[in-house]
């Protein structure tokens, strides 16, 4: 067992990416915590200095209070007014103190407590010395003592103050007031409280500053760690672009490796990634093959003289012992100079005179097997490691399945190119569409619309564009009907539109079939405008299956060939072949192998074998058998053709590889079985039509042709008995072909018996009206009843295939094949039959209008010289050999004149060169137009347009151009007039007279198309409705004929300003529409804003100096959901707003 390889996440720097994440993690934490610290700090900060500030205003206020108490006693002491003295508030003071001396107890040193003490001593003093003041006024001067504060009743006198006279005691509280003790006090309490607020706001404001400069650290330091963050995201950041660059490398590098279509395209992406990721000087890339043992380069690059250059090994070589090591699953790192020294055998390749210092070797690997190598060198010493080979291989691994793919997809292209040959070279256009795209369309198709190339037709023309208007409504309900499931193959004659212009005629036939998992239509395109005009055209080939390959249906299993049995999922097998595991086992699974074809492992016996055709294949598959069990081969691909066990038979792909054990024994393989019977039918199918193509060119008989489809269908499916039968058109009767039947175990010619109706049967009927007939079982359809027996009387089908074979919408017969075995054919057997009578239908035409025209020259003759169209034939000279009367009158000149003359000699002479050149032309490349129209003058100067058609034929004297000529100067001149008068028709019926902008039928005609555009290709759609402003008025004023005017320029005012792929049109009355595609909102506004300003700039001459201006308004809307969005919804969106304008007094624009 191998050690598993690392991927490509083994590369990436996981040190690097934890040293950033934890770089990453550990400054966020620390920028947390410092930011919750801080934020705690400079709170509790803040707090104090508040606290200090708070309190200096405080101490403040009784500062304040101490000089009112001065103020209120002046008045008292000097003019007797004791009012102030009254009014002075003393209550408050004390609360003022408890909080002052609260708040600032904390802040203040313990040694500025007796500074409290003493405040509050002074304040006492001060208090009772106002209310024994108060006491003694009220004493002296009679005052009542309610007029007083409540403390003042509370003091009591002495009984010395008591005694005094009113006067004295009005004195006496003088005195009181003024003393020094009452001074001391104020003065002490002024100067403490005064001293005290200074203190505490000093106190604050150094705590403010240190609260700064901690801010300051703060910031600084979460600047920093901001800083430390930034740098590891950047670095972060930087490994994180690292790995979605690799990331996305490899992302593009799987990509593109599952989209290769080529082996050396694969070989090539896997080297430029080696390159990309880890650089080379010299590369290649071989694959091994078991078969010869040997490697087979693919490609390889050497750095020569500076400059990389492809270079060229040999294409297949030995494997020497690095290779062998490599192939054993081993990577090799060898590094000139060290102890990885590389082996002498070392195969040197590209410039030879350079050495390789470093070089890798690893092996693509396919599960585990070994398929190729690659190997990358440098000439640099040293130049990879360990990592680079885990790398190398890790890519080689991702190329492995990517070079299965594109040998798949190889194989697959090898498969189709089969049928782009037959495609290609059928003369009639072959298409397949989704009824809207041609999804692919070969040159004749191409060629036919007149495009240069198939790009041109595929990738910018839809499917409708081509179908003439005329015949569009039934080219859509046929398209509708075949979508829908109704099978109808019968073709369908379309007038179709070339390129530039001209209308051509074709029959169209197609069938619906599966592309890709969806329904599309496959069919072809002929071309009959020579025989819809002149009625002699031949009808060609127009019927061409080509049946894409689907996804085939693929059981897994596991061969043991211990016990020799199959294991396969549950129910697949038996879903598959209707054989259940147990009773498939390796021994009788040959016995439901009808046929076999093995690609590998490939055996060849000695010539010295001999024995029976039976007895070598047992010998081949013995011998093949043994190389498997012995590990000789570790591969097997094989196709069988198996009868499943309801009697149906598919063809089966086996691919498998062989499993080991862990000592290296074989054990089982493994490998799937592929349901690919619908791949061989097409292959067979196309097979046979090629052949059968080739072979009817030949015939000359309808009996030949008959013979030839009856041995075709007999390589498609199994039949007992076939009868063909082709319809006279004249007389209405059948007539067989050949009609075979399985008489005794052998296949018999038979001639039909009397009985049989020589008119069309019943189902006959039906399958020529393009209702194919397919019975399975004769016991359980009602439809039984009505088939005609022919052949052994004693033996009874029991299913029954009948199918028409039709010309355009002509019938030409029948194709009827019938077995003695129930459910013998299917629905695709009847997909294969319905394709074999599309296809040999234009050579059973041919072969009967052949045998037609071998029944009377003479009336060939007749037809010659009775036709109304000119003919002419000519050789590779120019010189005329017949010509009919018609074309004789046509020019003017007698048989005599024109005989062995060149062709020229009818035409004025000054055309004579360019009319030779281009003949000779024609004969050089062997192309002529099939039907062209050009104006000439004859030598007698007159001029007609005619209608040519030119055709080469083959005859005794060599190739020759018959030329048909038709005089379509009257149909011409009539057909011009009449699209003169029907342009004249279409603009009066879609132009508003009075304004010449689109009426409002056509304006909502191409706003439908427009909308249907933004739908398709997702484009932006704004729509306006405007509306002039008090036009009735205008009318009523100025009458009706100033009020068309006044329309009329509005619609040339519009018509000047839109774009070109804008719509405008007159919607109704005074209202215009205007369709703005690819125009956002914002787009929509600037134009209805200037048209507004330039429809205000009108002035409209009302009579003899009276003129006058108009204003609009405008409403705007923008389609937001072209998928969900109708017209009517964005008109009623725009009328919304334009009414919503006029609600906001017009002249203006609004948006809805």
């Amino acid at each position: 067992m191998t050690e598993k390889r690392k991927t490509y996440v083994d590369f990436l720097p996981h040190a690097r990416k934890r040293l950033a994440a934890g770089l990453h993690i550990a400054a966020v934490v620390l920028l947390v915590v410092i930011g919750v610290t801080a934020w705690l700090t400079l709170t509790r900060e803040i707090r104090k200095a508040n606290a200090y500030f708070q309190a200096s205003h405080q101490a403040h206020a009784l500062t304040r209070y101490t000089l009112m108490f001065q103020h209120a006693i002046e008045p008292f002491t000097r003019l007797g007014n004791w009012m102030p003295l009254m009014a002075l508030q003393t209550t408050n003071w004390a609360d003022e103190f408890q909080r002052l001396e609260r708040a600032t107890q904390p802040l203040v040193p313990k040694n500025d407590s007796s500074r409290f003490r003493d405040i509050r001593r002074n304040l006492r003093k001060l208090h009772d010395a106002r209310l024994y003041a108060l006491r003694l006024l009220s004493e002296g001067t009679s005052l009542p003592l309610e007029q007083l504060p409540k403390e003042v009743a509370e003091v009591t006198l002495s009984k010395e103050e008591q005694e005094l006279s009113a006067p004295l005691k009005v004195r006496r509280a003088i005195e009181l007031l003024e003393s020094p003790t009452v001074e001391q006090a104020l003065l002490s309490v002024r100067n403490d409280t005064w001293n005290l607020s200074e203190t505490l706001h000093l106190y604050g404001i150094q705590l403010a500053n240190r609260i700064e400069n901690q801010l300051l650290g703060i910031f600084l330091g979460l600047g920093l760690l901001v800083l430390i963050l930034i740098g590891s995201l950047r670095v972060d950041l930087w490994l994180r672009r690292g790995e979605i660059a690799l990331s996305q490398a490899f992302v593009e590098l799987g990509e593109k490796l599952s989209s290769v279509g080529s082996t050396h395209e694969a070989c090539r992406l896997i080297v430029e990634a080696a390159d990309r990721f880890i650089g080379w000087d010299s590369a290649s890339v071989a694959l091994w093959d078991p078969q010869t043992s040997s490697f087979q380069t693919v490609l390889a690059f050497d750095e020569i003289e500076g400059k990389r250059t492809p270079i060229t090994l040999d294409r297949q070589y030995p494997a020497n012992s690095i290779s062998r090591r490599v192939l054993a699953g081993e990577s090799l790192l060898f590094l000139r100079g060290t102890k990885r020294e590389p082996p002498d055998d070392l195969r040197p390749f590209g410039d030879e005179s350079q050495v390789s210092k470093s070089l890798m070797y690893v092996p693509i690997r396919l599960g585990e097997r070994t398929i190729g190598l690659i190997t990358i060198q440098s000439y640099r010493p040293r130049a990879y490691s360990d990592r680079d080979l885990r790398l190398l291989e890790w890519l080689a691994d991702r190329f492995a399945a990517a070079l299965e793919r594109a040998q798949l997809v190889e194989a697959l292209r090898t498969s189709e190119e089969h049928y782009r040959v037959l495609s290609e070279r059928n003369l009639d256009g072959v298409y397949i569409h989704d009824g809207e795209h041609f999804l692919y369309a070969n040159h004749s198709l191409a060629h036919m619309l007149g495009y240069d190339n198939v790009a041109d037709l595929t990738d910018h023309v839809h499917v409708i564009d081509v179908i003439h208007p005329a015949d569009r409504p039934a080219w859509l309900e046929r398209m509708k009907q075949r979508l829908g499931g109704q099978s109808d193959s019968s073709s369908i004659r379309l007038r179709i539109l070339r390129k530039d212009g001209e209308t051509i005629y074709c029959d169209s036939m197609g069938t619906v079939v599966e592309l890709q998992g969806r329904k599309v239509i496959m069919g072809t395109l002929r071309e009959v405008t020579a025989q819809v005009r002149t009625e002699e055209e031949l009808r060609r080939l127009h019927d061409i299956y080509r049946q894409a390959i689907l996804s085939a249906n693929a059981v897994p299993y596991r061969l043991d060939f211990r016990t020799k049995r199959y294991d396969f999922p549950a129910g697949e097998i038996e879903r598959l072949t209707g054989y259940s595991s147990e009773e498939l086992t390796w021994e009788n699974f040959g016995t439901h192998v009808i046929a076999k074809e093995v690609f590998y492992p490939r055996v060849e016996l000695p010539d010295s074998e001999n024995g029976d055709g039976e007895q070598l294949r047992k010998r081949l598959e013995e011998t093949r058998r043994n190389k498997i069990l012995r590990g000789e081969v570790g591969r097997y691909q094989a196709e069988y053709l198996f009868r499943c066990k309801d009697g149906r038979l598919i063809w089966l792909a086996d691919s498998a590889v062989t499993e080991r054990d862990q000592t290296g024994e074989i054990i089982a393989s493994i490998g799937i079985l592929q349901d690919i019977t619908e791949r061989k039918r097409l292959e067979q199918r196309a097979q046979v039509f090629a052949e059968l193509g080739n072979k009817l060119t030949t015939v000359t008989s309808a009996a030949e042709a008959a013979e030839l489809i009856a041995g075709a269908a007999a390589q498609l499916f199994e039949w007992h008995s076939c009868n063909i039968r082709m319809l006279d058109s004249l007389t209405g009767k059948m007539s067989a072909l050949v009609c075979y039947d399985t008489i005794g175990g052998v296949l018999q010619r038979i001639n039909p018996d009397s009985s049989f109706p020589s008119a069309p049967t019943p189902l006959e009927t039906q399958a020529m009206e393009g209702k194919a007939i397919l019975i399975v079982d004769r016991e359980t359809d009602e439809r039984a009843a009505l088939l005609t027996s022919f052949g052994d009387p004693n033996a009874r089908s029991q299913s029954v295939m009948i199918v028409g074979i039709r010309s355009g919408d002509q019938a030409l017969g029948t194709l009827s094949f019938q077995s003695y075995r129930k459910h013998a054919f299917t629905p695709r057997d009847l997909e294969d039959l319905q394709a074999l009578a599309g296809y040999c239908a234009a050579g059973l035409e041919r072969v009967q209008s052949y045998e037609r025209l071998q029944i009377s020259e003479s009336q060939l003759r007749t037809i010659w010289e009775q036709a109304a169209v000119a003919m002419r034939l000519t050789d590779s000279q120019g010189l005329v050999w017949m010509v009919n009367p018609a074309y004789c009158e046509l020019t003017g000149k007698t048989e005599e004149e024109l005989i062995g003359k060149p062709f020229t000699v009818v035409y004025d002479s000054e055309h004579w060169e360019e009319m030779e050149a281009k003949y000779r032309e024609r004969f050089a490349t062997q192309t002529v137009e099939p039907v062209l129209q050009r104006k000439v003058r004859l030598w007698n100067g007159r001029e007609l347009w005619v209608e040519i058609a030119n055709r080469f034929v083959k005859t005794q004297q060599g190739v020759m151009l018959i030329s048909f000529i038709a005089d379509r100067t009257k149909e011409l001149t009539l057909q011009h007039e009449l699209e003169r008068k029907n342009q004249e028709l279409e603009t009066l019926a879609t132009t508003d007279a009075l304004t010449g902008l689109a009426n409002r039928r056509l304006a909502l005609t191409l706003f439908e198309r427009e909308l249907g555009r933004a739908r398709r290709y997702r484009l932006l759609l704004s729509v306006l409705m405007l509306d002039i402003d008090h036009f009735k008025q205008i009318n009523d004023t100025y009458g009706h004929l100033v009020g068309d005017e006044v329309l009329r320029r509005l619609g040339e005012v519009v018509r000047t300003n839109i774009r070109a792929v804008d719509v405008a049109g007159r919607y109704g009355g005074e209202e215009f529409l205007i369709v703005m595609p690819e125009t956002g909102l914002e787009g929509a506004l600037v134009f209805a804003e200037r048209l507004r300003s330039r429809v205000a700039d009108l002035e409209f001459d009302a009579g003899p100096g009276k003129t006058f201006r108009i204003t609009i308004s405008v409403g705007v809307t923008q389609c937001e959901d072209a998928d969900a969005a109708t017209i009517d919804d964005l008109l009623a969106a725009a009328d919304r707003a334009l009414y919503q304008a006029k609600r906001e007094g017009r002249n203006r624009v609004a948006v809805a």
